[in-house]
């Protein structure tokens, strides 16, 4: 099971947070927080997954581990039980960068801060409930086009670029 999703900027600035387990936001924060901090201070040879062992601001009932990748100024953090593939979450991960940048066209960190519903919504059309809900860009893409266009039926304006 996938327990938070973050992407965060490289100064520790948090653009983009999904928890699948209940926690209140200062503790989704803490924990975004925390994980960034195990993460930021790893050399870039090292390996994107590590042991959550060391993370205090949340009780997992699991073993959990971080997977991460970092994309220009940008990291994107998940936190995972031991019964997800952590290669996996590798490519769900730079899957969700590839929606993001069908959704932007060519996303940045500006447009994840100035349209977090946009870019919540790319993740909930790829991970729903804590599980791997779609692993295919164009799927994704091509759900996401239905949905803005049922929204503009309704006068919702969210653009998804197919």
């Amino acid at each position: 099971m996938i327990y938070a999703f973050f992407v965060i900027n490289e100064n520790g600035d948090i653009r983009l947070a999904r928890a699948y387990i209940e926690m209140n936001q200062e503790t989704r924060n803490r924990l975004a927080h925390e994980v960034f901090r195990m993460v930021s201070s790893r050399a870039s040879n090292l390996c994107n997954i590590i042991p959550g062992d060391g993370i205090t601001s949340y009780p997992f009932q699991r073993k959990v581990s971080i997977v991460y990748r970092s994309y220009a100024t940008l990291y994107v953090i998940t936190i995972v039980d031991e019964c997800e593939n952590p290669l996996a979450m590798l490519d769900i991960i730079h899957t969700f960068v590839e929606v993001l940048n069908g959704c932007f066209k060519d996303v940045s960190e500006v447009q994840l801060a100035f349209n977090p519903d946009k870019a919540l919504q790319a993740l909930d059309s790829l991970i729903n409930g804590g599980l791997i809900f779609e692993t295919q860009k164009e799927l994704a893409l091509s759900r996401l086009a239905e949905e803005n266009a049922a929204d503009k039926r309704f006068g919702i304006k969210m653009n998804i670029n197919k």
